[in-house]
């Protein structure tokens, strides 16, 4: 039985990110009749209560408005043995149930552990990380790397990025193996449930757009930049589409007291899957300026919904977007300004890498969750 903590994503009411993948597979072992044992951590009483499967089901796929999941049953942590596979695929190094606490409790009881690893910024580039999220996830890694039986990842690049740190160490080891995200979101059908003003936005022109949380790693500051240098000029528009994340309200600010804000510049908090994918399947381009990533799953949903990529010129972002991305130096915004340009300029060369995009093979959540289950299951990439 597969045993996933799903405090956090409980916690939250938006789905990004980590919050999508732990929504896509679980809701897709659900539907699979896995056994599942879905948790969430009591603080008070130190122990897990029992999420109802089928009302998590039902909720994280629009049957259910209300998030009352909890079953009345609770599970103590010396109740988890040796048919148990605790899996952590959540965030939960902000978890107040420290990992460093649980897992050798449950190693002990013959409990087999496994964690989904998404990267380790807060670890190699903690400047793009609050310091509380460093401290936090350094002690859930430390953990997951001395007690872990495995440990998923979405990228090579990670893994690579693991083996630098456990470098000479007793982890240096550790069994990994590597699962791509899917990137079918649910598609936008026949208007429903997208809002005017986001109906709005293509009637206004040609724009680009970013998807993601707001955030100092994700470099929005490059894009906008790029806009205020020229392509504002050019009247083509900028939609960030995403929430507002750690440690970037000045620069939110900046967006909202932009004298083009509103007419050419558009920043949308609370945009539903069915609203981005009406603005991937609208735009001129996608553009991902990261520092780095764990995966990048707005490359391959941009490319799935036939989108053009305009990508940062990184390892990880050339392993999930490949031949269907162009890229461009962090160093440099005359590149990026360039490609976007020479798209407006040329209809030719933007037809041309449009119809690349039809021979991309999506990789779906199916395939993902799949996967991700025989690996749990079998313990090796299988």
């Amino acid at each position: 039985m597969i045993c996933i903590d799903v405090t956090e994503l409980l916690n939250v009411d938006y789905i990004s990110g980590i919050q999508r993948v732990v929504k896509e597979v679980t809701v897709r072992w659900i539907e699979r009749k896995e056994e599942l044992l879905l948790l969430k951590y009591d603080t008070q009483k130190n122990w897990f209560w029992i999420v109802d499967s089928i009302k998590f089901y039902q909720y994280y796929t629009g049957r259910l408005k209300k998030k009352k999941l909890l079953s009345a049953k609770k599970m103590k942590i010396s109740e988890f043995g040796r048919q148990h596979i605790f899996f952590d695929m959540d965030s939960v190094w902000m978890n107040p149930l420290k990992r460093s606490y649980l897992l050798p409790a449950l190693k002990e009881q013959g409990v087999k552990l496994a964690a989904h690893i998404y990267d380790v910024i807060p670890v190699t580039e903690a400047v793009y990380c609050h310091a509380f999220t460093t401290v936090c996830f350094m002690e859930y890694l430390g953990a997951q790397l001395k007690y872990a039986d495995l440990i998923i990842t979405n990228a090579h690049a990670t893994v690579d990025a693991l083996k630098q740190i456990t470098e000479g160490t007793d982890a240096e080891n550790i069994h990994t193996a590597v699962v791509k995200l899917g990137s079918d979101m649910q598609q936008y059908k026949s208007g429903q449930k997208v809002r005017d003003k986001i109906k709005k936005i293509p009637e206004k022109g040609a724009y680009i757009l970013m998807v993601g949380t707001l955030e100092p790693r994700k470099n929005h500051k490059f894009i906008l930049n790029a806009f205020d240098q020229k392509l504002f000029a050019d009247e083509i528009s900028l939609v960030f589409a995403g929430r507002i994340g750690w440690n970037i309200e000045s620069f939110v600010t900046s967006v909202k007291e932009h004298c083009q804000f509103g007419r050419q510049l558009f920043l949308i908090e609370d945009a539903t899957d069915e609203e981005i994918s009406f603005l991937y399947k609208h735009t001129l381009a996608v553009a991902f300026p990261s520092y780095n990533e764990g995966f990048g799953l707005p490359v391959i949903e941009a490319i799935h919904n036939g989108a053009i990529v305009l990508a940062a010129d990184i390892p990880v972002l050339h392993e999930a977007g490949g031949e269907f991305c162009r890229y461009f130096s962090l160093e440099h915004v005359d590149e990026f300004i360039d490609y976007v340009q020479t798209y407006r300029k040329y209809p030719k060369t933007y037809s041309e890498d449009k119809e690349k995009l039809n021979n991309y093979k999506s990789y779906t959540w199916d395939g993902c969750a799949a996967k991700m289950l025989r690996i749990l299951k079998n313990g090796g990439d299988r």
